[in-house]
């Protein structure tokens, strides 16, 4: 087995430690996925990638009965990353960091048209 194909699996292993501890954790299934594609395996990729969407959707959907873990964990790995220009809010407060999600949400998930 070759040095970088062992290393990939290394975080693969990693990722899925982490989602032992998380397992509404959007991005790490991302992460997943993006590795298992390096690997050669789209189909486990296409698999962690519909996870990921699962969970973003939780985040949006109030009724989702999954919607508050998936927004705690969404506000852990995501909130402290989220940097808006022109004045978006980026302080520390819940009420902001509620609104910073929703607008990164309605960012990365854009409506098809």
């Amino acid at each position: 087995m070759s040095a970088p194909h062992q290393s990939l699996l290394n975080n693969l292993a990693d990722v899925y430690n982490q989602l032992d501890k998380d397992p509404y954790d959007v991005a790490s299934y991302q992460n997943a996925a993006a590795l298992y594609n390096a690997l050669g395996y789209p189909d486990l990729a296409a698999g962690a990638a519909y996870k990921a969407l699962l969970l973003l959707d939780a985040v949006e959907d109030e009724s989702d009965e999954r919607h508050e873990d998936a927004v705690n964990a969404f506000r852990s790995s995501f909130a402290p990353h989220i940097h808006y220009k022109d004045g978006q809010p980026q302080d520390d407060g819940e009420d902001s960091t509620d609104l910073a999600i929703s607008k990164h949400i309605k960012h990365v998930v854009k409506p098809s048209v």
